[in-house]
């Protein structure tokens, strides 16, 4: 039988829930400080750790204890989730020297203990099914930790595959049992699913990881899917059925559980790529499609969940849905029936907008849902939703508390004059009009139009995707967001700098990261390192810009305690021979040593990487010097899709990174320290 989450909540839960969030003592290290923080924010005990596309995009610097930012972001839960993460013992595999850093301040040199670069060690590889299978470049999987410091082998990562579900390739699978201190097979997979479209973004979490949600294409149509899951049969498994040409079957021999739900079943008489929709009890069950044939005495198989044998959970109404039992699913269209290629979902854990879905769609609509994990899923389509932030593509909407506004990027479509290459900020309540909250123009612009940077005209012609930002909402007033530009229109590649209620046509603080491309290279976000989150008074956000010439890294110093960006350092040993796209930046502190990931799609220039698409990770426990170079590397032909993070664990082997290769269809774990 399969394990009820609600038990492992109920188990799991720790502190009062209900009480007031804010007025409390500054956040310390202390693991149960920072989880009673968290249940008084989230009204809800804690369960474990979410970490999705979304970590990478909401980040917190160090409030000052006793400020109203303080106050602010401590009825977040997403703060408290950072500080658990960050307050997490130091694993058995952190390092202590791999750097090559000096101390700050920035023009001064020093001389370090030189560090053998080493290929980095790839734990697993599994297959997410056919030629294509993949997360798919700049988004993510998404891991679950239950608990805190002691890794569970019940953790769980989910990877979308971007490829039409159906009955020989799942759309979404899950694995578990992921650390090499587990045993037996590591890992296994929980569940694989057809969910009936094309899943090509990222996926997000609950807080209590038993639910997901993500977008889905049916043709031309995007819906967003809210999924229970639940872990499929552990093997096949046979039986003796009787049929009667309906959808009920008996076992006569061997027997039904639970974990069958959803799970394919082979016999004659019974429908190619038929699912078993419900178990009554160990010998009766009902089929997806009713049986063809009446007979006894059937020899039957239900098939373990695989990525190319995927079940199918049964469909429920939008209204059934919360007292539906795992596995199950129900789906909501967007409003409009408009397609979506470029947006994630982003899941609002507490505070007014608790329990929402922000995301976008291809023709500049964000779209709002509310109910989704705890209540009633629907979408709002009145007082302003969905909101027109343009009339092109947009990137993941990423919400800030403090502001209770929304913030996207539009991507610049290569022909439609003004629309695209800017920042827009929209009303978690009301939405925006077209006239409202937009940036001037970031990006490239067309002659006449005019923009925040000439001639403009840099890069126009050729559509340019852009990144969703990422939002710090302890920073300033209200926070500050960080935009990501793959060409600024006067050919360089540039990161702005934004405060929320930022004027109509504002340009913002931008700094360049090197030659900007004119063939469509994206700028992927960025990461802060740890100095920054620990109020240290400079800290640095890496990107890999030079998206027009070869992938290098770039330091971007920053004044904490004034959010003032400094001259961007050039990491002068490029990351590629030839010109190429970089997945996003991904940052985590494992004990005493920081480190950045981040990965090539070809061209990759460590001698480990021969040549082509590689993973590299460097340590930034200080500030990289411009002569630094990979800690080490793990060469990936294609590239990978953007890198998670799972924990700062002494479980043996729960100390990881994962993505999924853009060109051989699998799913990847690597260690931290050693890739």
């Amino acid at each position: 039988m399969r394990t009820s989450l609600v038990v492992i909540a109920g188990i799991l839960m720790l502190g009062l829930v209900g009480m007031r969030a804010w007025g409390q003592e500054p956040a310390s290290t202390d693991l149960n400080a920072q989880i009673n923080g968290y249940e008084r924010a989230a009204h809800s005990p804690f369960v474990g750790v979410p970490t999705d596309w979304s970590t990478s995009h909401v980040v917190f610097s160090a409030p000052e204890p006793g400020s109203e930012a303080e106050d602010q972001v401590q009825q977040d839960p997403r703060y408290w989730i950072q500080q658990i993460r960050r307050a997490q013992l130091q694993a058995d595999d952190s390092i202590t020297d791999e750097s090559e850093a000096i101390s700050l301040p920035d023009g001064k040199k020093k001389k370090n203990k030189k560090t053998k670069k080493v290929p980095i060690k790839k734990d697993w590889s599994e297959s997410l099914g056919a030629a294509g299978a993949k997360v798919g470049a700049g988004f993510f999987p998404a891991k679950f930790t239950f608990g805190t410091s002691a890794a569970s082998c019940s953790d769980y990562v989910a990877f979308n595959t971007s490829l039409a579900g159906s009955a020989t390739q799942a759309s979404i699978i899950s694995f578990t049992n992921v650390y090499s201190g587990c045993g037996g097979t590591v890992p296994t997979i929980a569940w694989a699913f057809n969910t009936g479209g094309t899943v090509a973004t990222s996926v997000t979490l609950s807080s209590n990881g038993a639910q997901l949600a993500f977008v889905q294409s049916v043709g031309t149509t995007a819906n967003l899917v809210l999924l229970k899951w639940n872990a499929g049969p552990a093997a096949n498994h046979a039986l003796t059925l009787t049929l009667n040409s309906t959808t009920a079957i008996v076992a006569t021999a061997g027997s039904f559980s639970a974990a069958d739900v959803g799970a394919q079943i082979t016999a004659t008489g019974i429908p190619s790529g038929d699912t078993i929709a419900a178990v009554a009890n160990s010998t009766h069950a009902t089929l997806a499609t009713a049986a063809t044939a009446t007979a006894t005495g059937r020899a039957a198989t239900v098939h373990a969940e695989t990525a190319v044998l995927p079940g199918v959970a049964p469909t429920v109404t939008n209204g059934n849905y919360r007292a539906c039992t795992a596995p199950c699913m129900t789906t909501i269209a967007f409003s409009g029936t408009p397609n979506d290629t470029n947006s994630s979902p982003y899941y609002v854990y507490g505070g007014t907008n608790a329990d929402t879905i922000f995301v976008g769609d291809d023709t500049g609509d964000l779209h709002k849902f509310t109910g989704v994990f705890n209540g009633t899923p629907g979408e709002i389509t009145t007082g302003g939703f969905p909101a027109q932030a343009a009339v092109v593509k947009i990137s993941g909407p990423v919400y800030n508390d403090p502001s209770k506004t929304v913030f996207v990027v539009s991507s610049f479509d290569g022909a439609t004059p003004g629309n695209g290459g800017r920042i827009h900020e929209v009303s978690a309540s009301t939405g925006i009009t077209p006239s409202a909250g937009n940036s001037n123009i970031l990006g490239p612009w067309t002659s006449g139009e005019g923009g925040c940077n000439s001639p403009g005209t840099s890069g126009t012609g050729t559509p340019l995707t852009t990144d969703a930002p990422i939002v710090d909402p302890a920073a300033g007033t209200n926070g500050m967001v960080y935009v990501f530009m793959g060409n600024n229109g006067a050919g360089n590649a540039a990161v702005y700098q934004f405060a929320p209620g930022f004027a109509e046509t504002s340009c913002g603080n931008m700094v360049t990261v090197g030659t900007g491309s004119t063939s469509g290279v994206p700028l992927y976000s960025g990461a802060f390192d740890a100095l920054y989150f620990a109020a240290a008074p400079t800290g640095n956000i890496y990107v890999c810009g030079t998206t027009g010439g070869d992938a290098q890294l770039w330091r971007i110093p920053i004044t904490v305690s004034s959010n003032t960006l400094g001259t961007p350092v050039a990491i002068t040993t490029t990351l590629s021979t030839a010109a190429t796209t970089c997945s996003q930046v991904t940052e985590f502190q494992n004990g005493a040593v920081d480190r950045a990931y981040v990965s090539v799609e070809a061209s990759g220039r460590p001698a480990n990487c021969g040549g082509t698409g590689c993973v590299m990770s460097f340590t930034i426990t200080s500030a990289l010097a411009a002569g630094a170079t990979p800690s080490a590397v793990l060469p990936e032909s294609g590239g990978t899709s953007g890198i998670v993070v799972d924990n700062a664990s002494a479980f043996s082997g729960a100390s990881q990174i994962y993505f999924s290769t853009l060109g051989g269809s699998t799913a990847i774990q690597a260690a931290q320290s050693g890739l």
